[in-house]
């Protein structure tokens, strides 16, 4: 059943959106900017490249917890709301507006963000 439903939703889906892109072979060149501790986490600005496209700025934050190898935790993409002046920085806590920095609160509790 779950096989039929999938398929139904990646039609519904891509009708919308478009197709899906083939699947990458290699992973995202990444660079790393700076990288901050921010308590129970590190917070990490990067670019990744994707494709022939230009760098893509993300804030990684990782809580310190998942240096322990093997341990696995959830992850969530932090998509930011319109600002065009601060863009990401809204969600890691960098935008000096309150109750947005969801990104920041998600990894101070466990959870993996990334924020492009």
């Amino acid at each position: 059943e779950w096989a039929r439903r999938r398929a139904a939703i990646l039609d519904g889906m891509q009708a919308v959106m478009g197709p899906l892109p083939p699947p990458v072979a290699e992973p995202p060149e990444c660079r790393v900017l700076d990288e901050v501790d921010c308590g129970t986490y590190v917070r990490t600005l990067l670019t990744y490249t994707v494709d022939a496209g230009p760098p893509v700025p993300a804030y990684l934050l990782v809580p310190k917890r998942t240096a322990t190898p093997g341990t696995r935790v959830p992850a969530v993409l932090c998509l930011h709301p319109t600002d065009h002046d601060i863009g990401h920085d809204v969600v890691v806590g960098l935008g000096g507006r309150a109750n947005r920095a969801y990104a920041a609160e998600l990894a101070a509790r466990g959870c993996v963000t990334l924020a492009p």
